[in-house]
């Protein structure tokens, strides 16, 4: 598959054989972004350090186009069947789902929290897809073939590339990506 590179734009990577769900990085004169209106998820971690804000690692930092932010769960452990949804303003037909799975605000970062490794997506429409990351520190796009509309779409922690110090897995961004429709 080919990933959205965190230090240097797009570059190659050759997937390990279970990820034939990871897609290369789709066409930017086909595709566009969904416009997403809010996100919300199961759980959110409380900051232990005085002087953050509560929602310091809440949803909506994979909305904030800054890879240095993030969402963790907050619960105890890795966050197995923890989930993120984002839900946008029409239905819409997604066409891939891209994720920065872990917490890239820095090279310790990224490898002291867990980072996702298996997810399962879930749209309001009621397809359900599962999906494997790579321990890349880059955008991973995933294909949905479903082709009908749906209002969200939920990323459901399975299980986690597991951290050096702690348990809360973290999700840098996600993007949700339609194809563009066509110029009448």
């Amino acid at each position: 598959a080919i990933v959205l590179n965190f230090s240097s734009g797009i570059g190659a990577s050759f997937p390990p054989p279970y990820s034939e769900q990871l897609a290369a990085v789709p066409d930017p004169e086909t595709v566009e972004e969904i416009p997403v209106k809010f996100a919300e998820a199961s759980s959110v971690l409380v900051p232990q350090i005085g002087g953050h804000p509560k929602d310091f690692f809440g949803p909506r930092k994979v909305l904030d186009n800054d890879w240095t932010t993030c969402w963790a769960e907050g619960v105890k452990g890795f966050g197995r069947d923890e989930w993120i949804k984002l839900v946008w303003l029409t239905k819409e037909v997604p066409s891939y789902i891209a994720v920065l799975p872990g917490w890239a605000k820095s090279r310790a970062r990224w490898e002291n929290n867990p980072r996702l490794k298996e997810a399962e997506i879930i749209l309001s429409n009621g397809y359900r897809q599962e999906a494997r990351f790579e321990d890349l520190m880059q955008m991973q796009f995933v294909e949905i073939r479903s082709q009908l509309p749906a209002e969200w779409a939920q990323v459901i922690i399975r299980s986690v590339h597991p951290g050096k110090r702690f348990e809360d897995t973290s999700i840098s961004e996600i993007k949700i990506y339609r194809m563009k429709k066509a110029d009448l």
